[in-house]
């Protein structure tokens, strides 16, 4: 198995988690809506982020079936904002008492743990991401 022949898909997904974590620090950093501009930097910074790797992709010339790992940068930031949010989720959701906020929270926690192994799977074996 050829784990490096994927590599711009783990670089890609792992560069998308990291500024999903910058993006969830800042954001849990706000208290109230007097820091509103804040908000605004730091959702504009992560978002456009990814601009650049768009820029760098037809900087190269590649063809769209080469730079299907493009995709992966904002599979990456959104996981990453979903893993932020598992804490709050097993705190206050799965240890509810209310059995509706308790089944939304084990949904939340199930289907962030089944994509990220989806996709571990899929980048490490090849079947789906590369054909």
């Amino acid at each position: 198995m050829d784990v490096f022949k994927n590599i711009e898909f783990v670089g890609m997904l792992c560069m998308g988690a990291f500024v999903g974590g910058v993006l969830n620090y800042g954001l849990s950093k706000i208290k109230d809506d007097n820091s509103f501009a804040k908000i605004i930097t730091t959702i504009f910074g992560a978002a456009f982020s990814g601009v650049v790797f768009v820029f760098l992709e037809k900087l190269v010339n590649k063809t769209s079936t080469d730079s299907l790992q493009i995709y992966m940068y904002p599979i990456g930031l959104i996981l990453a904002l979903l893993w932020a949010q598992v804490p709050y989720t097993i705190e206050n959701r799965i240890k509810s008492d209310d059995i509706y906020v308790k089944i939304i929270g084990i949904i939340h926690f199930i289907g962030v743990s089944g994509i990220t192994i989806f996709l571990i799977i899929n980048i490490f074996t090849g079947n789906k991401l590369n054909n």
